[in-house]
């Protein structure tokens, strides 16, 4: 009989629940059956025993922490006393999610990511970190697409093995590894297997969703970049003009993330704790120069044009 996939997740906004339920639905369009459950619900909707093939998502909070709903699974991993081979039985796939604006880009899913491998369990779908800054669906759009055949080859080999989980997990960190130890024995489809099972770490390239459409038009006259200029999205209003006092660096020129302290001069402005500042800096002439040729828009650089969603 097959073992029952379970997705587990760990939210603090909810992003990373949604996730696991677009997981769950989609396993169902393809005829596989998962059943969805809360990381902090261990011990009452799903138990350790239970768990042999689970599929996690979860985020971080504060500083590095796990999310609140997951502080119970976590505890349940963290004695020392625990064996090696206390979760040798399961095989997991991880999706982390973070930001890197904060410090501790991941910190609770690459814990957890540690702490399984510490009790022996196997991964059998590449782990990945999803940025929160630069857009989650870089990363957990194509982790989610690979997932399914990593999925279907790691239930294949339970159902042939008979429920032997220890060898089962044997197969699978010898097959998501391209050993370059091969034996004079080892034959050429062998090869060509653990080479198909390897997941692809580079993303597809996303579909196209914006429309330019140029002018035919003589160029205006006359152009300016004085202010003010109309509100950018989200923004309170339109944007100020400022001058820089002085900039200087907080970290050390090697840290992984730089921080700067600046100091502007603008119009004095209403706002209060808990706003965002955005700084908009000024375009030398030689880097325009640079983005247009990088672009190959120098013939219609000057034209006026529309953008369509």
């Amino acid at each position: 009989m097959m073992d029952k996939v379970m997705c587990l997740y760990g939210s603090v906004t909810g992003k990373a629940m949604s996730i696991a339920e677009q997981i769950v639905e989609l396993g169902s369009t393809k005829g596989v059956e998962i059943s969805l459950n809360c990381l902090g619900e261990v011990g009452k909707s799903w138990t350790l025993e239970q768990a042999k093939t689970i599929i996690i998502v979860s985020s971080t909070t504060g500083d590095g922490e796990q999310p609140e709903n997951v502080i119970k699974f976590w505890r349940k991993l963290r004695p020392k006393s625990l064996s090696s081979d206390h979760l040798a039985h399961v095989r997991f796939a991880l999706l982390g999610l973070g930001d890197t604006n904060y410090n501790q880009f991941c910190a609770g899913p690459k814990a957890l990511l540690r702490r399984l491998e510490e009790l022996g369990a196997t991964s059998f779908h590449q782990v990945a970190w999803a940025d929160d800054g630069t857009g989650l669906e870089e990363v957990v759009e194509p982790w989610i697409e690979g997932l399914w055949g990593a999925l279907g080859t790691v239930m294949e080999k339970v159902e042939d093995a008979g429920n032997e989980t220890k060898k089962v997990a044997d197969d699978i960190k010898i097959e998501n590894t391209v050993s370059d130890k091969m034996t004079a024995g080892d034959s050429l489809t062998a090869s060509l297997s653990s080479l198909s099972l390897s997941p692809l770490t580079l993303p597809p390239c996303p579909k196209s969703y914006i429309s330019i459409s140029y002018s035919s038009s003589s160029p205006p006259t006359t152009t300016t970049s004085s202010l003010p200029l109309s509100p950018f999205p989200s923004s309170s209003g339109p944007p100020l003009s400022a001058k820089v006092l002085h900039c200087n660096l907080l970290t050390s020129k090697t840290a992984v993330k730089l921080y700067y302290e600046v100091m502007l001069e603008c119009p004095s402005f209403e706002h209060q704790a808990g706003d965002t500042v955005s700084i908009i800096c000024h375009n030398t002439e030689e880097e325009v120069k640079q983005l247009c040729s990088r672009l190959e828009l120098a013939n219609v650089w000057d034209k006026e044009c529309s953008l369509a969603i």
